[in-house]
């Protein structure tokens, strides 16, 4: 008398004999995209929590520079532990030198970070580096 394990095996392994409409794709290749797009799900919502963060406290800043600053991206550079804010200055804040801003985020950079670990719920509260993109008018 066979055991019904062994029965399901062989019915298993006469069923991959056929080929069916699936037959191309590779199974490694299914499963690895979706465990890379699970681990960048979360890398994506905690870049999300921390352009809020930051946005929140560059409107509750009182340097003018940090205030006329917003949050336009942040990505893991490159992964998580250490995280890259790009901003840029609002259409109200006038002539802005990228460099002045810049020397304004690293001056503020331990608020900006405890704000950061206030807002996120991590061991550890990644470092941030930023990056100034300032707009160029188009007529100039």
């Amino acid at each position: 008398m066979k055991s019904k394990k062994k029965r399901s095996r062989e019915m298993l392994l006469v069923s991959c004999a056929d080929i069916g409409p699936d037959g191309d794709i590779d199974p490694r290749e299914f499963v690895s995209e979706r465990r890379r797009r699970h681990s960048n799900r979360k890398a994506l919502q905690l870049c999300r929590q921390v352009a809020e963060a930051l946005n929140g406290a560059f409107s509750r800043c009182r340097d003018d520079v940090l205030a006329s600053l917003f949050v336009v991206a942040v990505q893991p550079a490159p992964n998580t532990g250490r995280l890259l804010a790009t901003v840029t200055a609002s259409a109200s804040a006038g002539d802005l030198d990228a460099a002045e801003a810049l020397a304004h985020l690293q001056r503020a950079a331990g608020f900006l970070r405890t704000e950061i670990t206030a807002a996120i719920h991590r061991r550890r509260t990644p470092e941030l580096l930023f990056r100034v993109a300032l707009r160029r008018d188009p007529g100039a």
